[in-house]
């Protein structure tokens, strides 16, 4: 076998920065260019021949290629990185989109992945995706066999880049440039596309397991496939391939980098942050001075924490409370960074000769995917309520005059420390309430679910019409999927006031509510999201006419993509703890269809007898697509390349197009995910009143009420996108090297608008680096009521919309909401916006050497990213920002490198990975206020994989005709990301490293063996 992950030109340079790469110092680290180690003229044990990356079929053979429409020929000017199912099995890792992570083109390797908890608010499918150049996961299309596949998710959807089992991939490729010409939206930074297995024999098992300081992980799968001659109709084949993986839960607390509490390792202990306290199984009590700094707790703010004893705490004296000595408990011990997971897999593909001219193919794929998640968020953690001096009447709420039995009364002549002395806070006479952090986790931690189920059934024909041939295929897709499924599990804290304030449940207490005032309190919690893909494609390709150079090829067709989605949500709200439905397909199923026709030419100007000095061979293609949407209007999308061979081993290659990305359905749709929550948050606005400001007294910390928005935004509008690559490449004698150059200006961009960590962090305001318009200042008057939307300040009032922020009933919107909306001193809009504008301009470097010595075959290759420039425009009309070698920007270096030996059938490979040197924009400081700029050092890892595959054929082994193992060890010298503290830091699990730059864990175990029969 030759090369296996080879890094195929994708876009270039001229010549004169070629030779200026060329003689520059070598660059450390790097990924992706040939290679398995394999010795080059055996095959695997599988049986199936491996494809030489970057070859193509002869006219007459139809494979999948992408990045063209047009049979027997490479895409010109941007070829794929091709990851074989050997190079994909040396990595060690269990999913697909992993395994593509390790391109230096594809950011964010951290905790995006499959099943994470990290980002739960804005990913409550847990879902996974693939990031190329950084410029998001909505700028990358995913695809399998070159077809768009059902999306999955609910408040944000995405093509599932693990769809398919391991065992029914042939290989992966990814071109990193624009391709909208060819395959309409989203392909906008790159294309991942996904090759079935079709043509293999016999039936092979495989079981693999990783054991990491992580979860554990185990899979198995099973591939069978079978060929056949139907006589008069001609030949047939037919491929089942099915897998089972699992995945043991990991708890956060177990790793000291996902802890709350970063003290010990010089972070943030945000065990505790203003009023916000995980109190653990015994609540505490707070006491808000407003201006006076807690000096022995500054994370506290203003606000003094009595902790309580353990017990029923009935009649409790407040001489047992304990001044500025809370009840904590770390977050991170009762929340799982990933959650248990099973997965049910499979894949077919089905061919059948009509006759010498027609074909009819059929594929499918099937996707059962659950993830049971521990959680603190809910159940766990903490609730914020008030102990009143009286009790409310149950029915109208008015106080009875009846004190309450729980009541904590400061006894003047007995408190803390000095007798005689009143506690402060802890009235002497009625009737001023107490403010308690109730302790759910005495009620149990919070467990919830997502579940996953998605199928894709594709049919069609092929024929041969002479010397064009044409297809029609139909594209089936399904998916339903719950996120945040906690049957009897969510606390709805309204119902909890409520059955305080009538004395039926004592919130001081540490003891665990009964069956029956749980049943009072909590209930249940579902977002079940559905997606629906309807496809047909129609395309048709051959020869025009021929040139000196060659045959000129065109290809033509039309598709038609009806896409839909709806979303059912409900939970228990309201002080009767009621369930309450907030959308149902008929509330919010959103859909779209696209009609498309596209067009492709390819032109050999120039070939190899034409004997034209300097000039080998030239060719030029043109592409170019139109797509109609009924909801996100007309995008017409033109795309050219060439490629000329100078001689053997010098070539230059380069494309121009544009692409665009038209928003998604939970984009566009308000009722698929919109909400607010409303929290302290640190803030240095000088536009934004304060409610807690230490700066006077030298702490550099300050808050304030701020509501943060998250969701949907029905004023989108399509992203659209322009760019160029160039490319020139040298191959000698084995040793292969190219540069790319590529420039991507990425307009009217769709994300979150970064004002929310700046805000935080404190970094340029109120500018915030351009984000400052997304942060409102708001000033409610003096008689602002929450009952009355109209009440609060202009500013505020276009947010208190039921499907945005505010649902007077409840509390609880559409999908969420606030209630106490006067207590808002600024709004961080951090829905879905049209941001501008991105530019982003840089080089991949790759170079390989292969040579075989005897039985012995060298295989080496490196592969570099290096980021030039990444400028952002928040908004129209105002500057370029440069926004690279950041906390959450693109990095200015990466890359992966291997070098590997194969012998007979043994083989071992080295595998180095390298993420560059950076700048903590978002760093804190040790009570999480905004510190200056940090350096973040490089981070540098290793991995081993050793293998040895044989083949039985001929020999007497019964059914047995192959066998082959392999042992990778990932992260061999055990090493962590980097330490960093930075803004993002609430919510555990991203304190203390930067998740965008490496995993939490040490060195992985996996083993693999694999048996053909």
């Amino acid at each position: 076998m030759q090369t296996s992950i080879r890094r195929c030109s994708v876009v270039g340079v001229s010549a004169l920065a070629l030779v200026a790469a060329m003689a520059a110092p070598n660059v450390a680290m790097a990924q992706s260019a040939p290679s398995s180690g394999d010795n080059p003229q055996t095959t695997s044990a599988q049986g199936d021949q491996d494809q030489t990356a970057g070859s193509v079929a002869s006219p007459d053979k139809d494979i999948v290629i992408t990045g063209t429409n047009i049979s027997g020929v490479k895409p010109v000017g941007s070829e794929a990185v091709v990851i074989t199912r050997k190079d994909a099995e040396k990595t060690g890792l269990t999913n697909p989109a992993d395994i593509v992570r390790t391109l230096p083109q594809v950011r964010n390797i951290g905790d995006d992945h499959e099943g994470a908890t990290a980002n739960i608010l804005t990913n409550g499918g847990q879902n996974t995706g693939i990031n190329i150049r950084g410029l998001g996961s909505d700028a990358t299309l995913v695809l399998i066999d070159g077809r768009r596949t059902v999306t999955t998710g609910t408040n944000i959807t995405t093509t599932n880049p693990n769809m398919l089992p391991l065992a029914a991939i042939d290989r992966i490729e990814v071109i990193a440039d624009g391709t909208s010409a060819i395959y309409g939206s989203d392909a906008v930074a790159g294309v991942v596309n996904f090759v079935v297995r079709k043509d293999y024999s016999g039936l092979e098992a495989s079981l693999r397991s990783s054991n990491v300081s992580g979860p554990f992980e185990a899979q198995a799968s099973l591939a069978a496939g079978t060929k056949w001659s139907a006589g008069g109709l001609g030949k047939g084949n037919l491929l089942l391939s099915f897998q089972y993986s699992h995945r043991d839960a990991y708890i956060e607390g177990k790793n000291p980098l996902l802890r709350y509490n970063g003290a010990p390792l010089g972070g943030v202990d945000e065990r505790i942050s203003t009023s916000s306290a995980n109190p653990g199984f015994t609540p505490n009590i707070i006491v808000d001075t407003q201006i006076i700094p807690n000096l022995t707790l500054p994370r506290a703010g203003t606000y003094i924490y009595y902790g309580l004893p353990t017990g029923s705490n009935v009649g409790l004296n407040a001489s047992a409370l304990r001044l500025n000595d809370p009840n904590l408990a770390d977050d991170a011990f009762f929340t799982d960074y990933v959650g248990k997971e099973r997965k049910y897999q499979a894949a077919g593909f089905f061919n059948q000769q009509l006759g010498d001219h027609v074909e009819l193919f059929l594929q499918g794929n099937y996707l059962d995917r659950k993830v049971v998640s521990r959680s603190s968020f809910g159940l766990g953690g903490q609730a914020n309520v008030t102990l009143p001096y009286y009790l409310a009447d149950p029915v109208t709420g008015a106080s009875t005059g009846t004190v309450n039995p729980y009541y904590i009364l400061n006894v003047p002549g007995v408190s803390q420390g000095s007798p005689g002395i009143p506690i402060f806070g802890i009235p002497a006479t009625p009737p001023a309430a107490l403010t308690v952090q109730y302790a759910t986790l005495k009620d149990g931690v919070r467990t919830f679910t997502t579940t996953d189920k998605s199928y894709n059934i594709t049919g069609g024909l092929r024929a041969d019409l002479g010397s064009w041939k044409g297809e029609v295929s139909y594209t089936f897709g399904r998916n339903s999927g719950c996120s945040f499924c906690s049957p009897d599990q969510n606390l709805n804290a309204t119902a909890l006031q409520y059955q305080i304030n009538i004395g039926a449940i004592n919130p001081l207490s540490s003891v665990a509510l009964t069956q029956a005032q749980r049943a009072t309190v909590y209930g249940s919690q579902t977002q079940v999201g559905h997606n629906g893909l309807d496809d047909a494609i129609v395309k048709f390709n051959g020869p025009l006419f021929s040139l000196p150079g060659g045959k000129v090829r065109a290809a033509i067709g039309g598709e038609r993509l009806n896409a839909f989605a709806w979303n059912a949500s409900s939970a228990n709200t309201g002080a009767n703890n009621t369930l309450q439905v907030f959308t149902t397909e008929a509330t919010s199923r959103y859909s779209r269809t696209v009609t498309s026709a596209f067009g492709e030419l390819y032109l050999p100007v120039v070939g190899e007898e034409m004997h034209v000095p300097l000039v080998k061979s030239f060719v030029l293609s043109g592409a170019l697509r139109y797509d109609h949407y009924t909801d996100a209007g007309q995008s017409t999308n033109p795309k050219i390349g060439f490629t000329w061979e100078v001689n053997d081993f010098l070539k230059f290659s380069g494309t121009y197009g544009t692409s665009y990305h038209a928003p998604s359905l939970a984009y566009k749709n308000p009722a698929a995910y919109t909400s607010g929550i409303i929290a302290l948050l640190p803030n240095v606005d000088p536009r934004v009143v304060k409610d807690i400001d230490l700066r006077p007294f030298g702490i550099p910390l300050a808050a304030s009420q701020t509501a943060l928005l998250f969701g949907a935004n029905q004023a989108l509008k399509p992203e659209r996108a322009t760019t160029w690559t160039l490319t020139g490449e040298v191959d000698v004698k084995g040793f292969r090297f190219s540069t790319t150059y590529y420039n991507i200006d990425y307009r009217d961009r769709i994300s979150f608008p970064a004002a929310f960590p700046y805000y935080v962090a404190g970094v340029d305001a109120p500018n915030y680096l351009g984000y400052g318009s997304f942060v409102i200042p708001i000033n409610n008057p003096a008689n602002c009521s929450n009952a009355n939307a109209a009440s609060a300040d202009p500013k505020l009032q276009p947010y208190l919309k039921p499907q945005i922020l505010y649902a007077p009933s409840s509390g609880v919107g559409a999908a969420g909401g606030l209630q106490n909306f006067c207590s808002i001193r600024a709004v961080v809009d951090s829905r879905f916006f049209n941001l501008a504008r991105a530019k982003q301009e840089g080089l991949d470097f790759n170079a390989s050497y292969n040579k075989l010595f005897g039985e012995v075959a060298l295989t080496s290759a490196v592969s570099v990213n290096l980021v030039l420039g990444n400028k952002e425009q928040p908004l129209a009309g105002e500057p370029f920002v440069e926004r690279l070698n950041g906390y959450s920007t693109p990095v200015r270096w990466r890359g992966r490198g291997n070098v590997g030996l194969a012998w007979r059938g043994a083989n071992a490979t080295l595998f180095g990975n390298y993420y560059g040197s950076y700048t903590n924009d978002q760093a804190v400081n040790s009570i999480g206020g905004a510190a200056p700029p940090q350096k973040v050092p490089s981070y540098t890892t290793f991995d081993l994989n050793l293998g040895y595959a044989t083949n039985f054929a001929g020999r007497e082994t019964g059914v047995l005709k192959g066998l082959r193992g392999s042992f990778t060890v990932t992260n061999l010298f055990n090493r962590l990301p980097p330490l960093v503290l930075n803004a993002n830091s609430a919510g555990g699990g991203s304190s203390l490293y930067n998740p965008n730059g490496g995993v939490p864990f040490g060195r992985r175990y996996t083993f693999q063996i694999t048996a053909s029969f």
